[in-house]
């Protein structure tokens, strides 16, 4: 069986779709940058110095000072007061996502949390154990603190799971024989790890992964539809010629054109002459003698290209966050050095997400102006009416489609 070394520093939008969808399994590395971390914490705290989030409390409480023999019960209370979601579930194969990256970013060893926490992460998404995490809780400024919470507080023995397609409360999954001879207890949180394992955006990074992957699978669908309704109207082949798309210099314009012409090379219709068309298809011939097509499919590569672009950027913006500190504080091990900062926060992503939401919506916009063509009397250059042959009237053929 195929198994995935996590690192923390080269894990792709690949891997995380395989791990998520496929169930690849997992392997740790750098495990002794984990080590030093915590060891480093640990000796922090028994120096009794101010630490936020360890010997201060959170928010608007990093004021006041923990007592040492309070610290750990100040991370599992962090989660369970965080662990306030609404709506539905995430689905699995997004919880595993979630799971893997939060694993990636601990391995990077800046968080101060155990190998064994680490090791229950990966036997989770191994075992496939999948914390019920709502949907809603989240506003992004402060990290993804709500549905982290859910997932950290299962590694804990509370909360409620999925497992092989039955839900669990957790302490009553860790009771399972199968569990138990699996070597799988619940964890009790240490100085720091609730904080480490809930601050940070990796859900966010997770769904922005998801939508990167789709979405660039919907844009070559989208292109080679662009191809056949190209083909269904006997389409021009100028609009796609190399040159004309080079001296715009715009690479991803240039490659959506490539993607047309190889798609329909072997055409016997795109591209056909107005005279070819003559004597069999006598009106039609005289549609072609006009020598530009509709907008909807001569700026195809214009349109299409630009969401290409938006989603290179996004491809970019979410592959270095799967791979990022984004907790607070960071412990910086060799420069003996705790730092409290922002890494926690969503922008990054969100400015990403909003761009990939437009360049969705500019696609959707012009398949349906094709769709529109396509089955519109007044525009589709004499095909049937809604797609359909039909004296009576009686048949609607492929009206509301368009309009769904």
């Amino acid at each position: 069986m195929k198994t995935i070394i996590i690192t923390g520093e080269n894990l792709t939008i690949e891997q995380t779709i395989e791990v998520a969808h496929l169930k690849t399994q997992i392997a740790l590395g750098n495990l002794e940058k984990v080590r030093q971390s915590v060891e480093y914490i640990n000796r922090k705290v028994a120096n009794n110095e101010v630490i936020y989030g360890v010997t201060t409390g959170f928010g608007p409480n990093a004021d006041k000072i923990i007592a040492p023999e309070h610290a750990k019960q100040l991370q599992i209370n962090l989660l369970r007061s965080h662990s306030a979601g609404v709506g539905k579930n995430f689905p699995s194969a997004t919880v595993r996502a979630i799971m893997l990256i939060r694993l990636n970013t601990l391995l990077k060893g800046f968080s101060g949390v155990r190998v064994e926490t680490v090791e229950l992460l990966r036997d989770f998404i191994n075992y496939e154990i999948h914390p019920l995490v709502p949907e809603q809780g989240s506003v992004g400024a402060s990290g993804d603190l709500c549905p982290l919470s859910h997932i950290a507080l299962a590694l804990a023995g509370e909360g409620y799971v999925e497992y092989r397609g039955k839900e669990y409360k957790t302490a009553e999954l860790f009771e399972l024989d199968e569990i138990r001879e699996k070597g799988l207890k619940p964890l009790e949180f240490s100085y720091k790890e609730g904080l480490a394992l809930n601050n940070g955006t990796t859900v966010m990074a997770a769904l922005g992964t998801f939508a990167v992957d789709e979405f660039e699978k919907l844009l070559k669908l989208a292109t080679l539809s662009t191809a056949l309704m190209l083909e269904a109207f006997c389409a021009r082949k100028t609009a796609f010629d190399e040159k004309t798309h080079v001296i715009r210099n715009h690479r991803e314009q240039t490659k959506i054109a490539e993607w047309i012409r190889t798609f329909t090379k072997d055409s016997g219709f795109v591209g056909i002459a107005s005279e070819d068309l003559r004597g069999k298809y006598d009106e039609l011939a005289k549609l072609k003698i006009k020598p530009q097509d509709a907008y909807s499919f001569r700026c195809v590569p214009q349109v299409f290209g630009a969401s290409f672009r938006a989603l290179n950027h996004a491809r970019e913006i979410f592959a270095c966050e799967i791979n990022a500190v984004v907790d607070n504080p960071i412990i910086f091990v060799e420069e003996d050095e705790i730092i409290s900062g922002g890494n926690f926060h969503g922008q990054p992503l969100a400015l990403a997400l909003d761009y990939l939401k437009l360049a969705i919506a500019e696609i959707g916009n012009i398949v349906e102006r094709q769709i529109n063509k396509l089955v519109d009397k007044a525009t589709n250059d004499l095909l049937e009416p809604f797609l359909v042959y039909d004296d009576n009237c009686v048949n609607s053929g492929l009206m509301i489609p368009q309009y769904t």
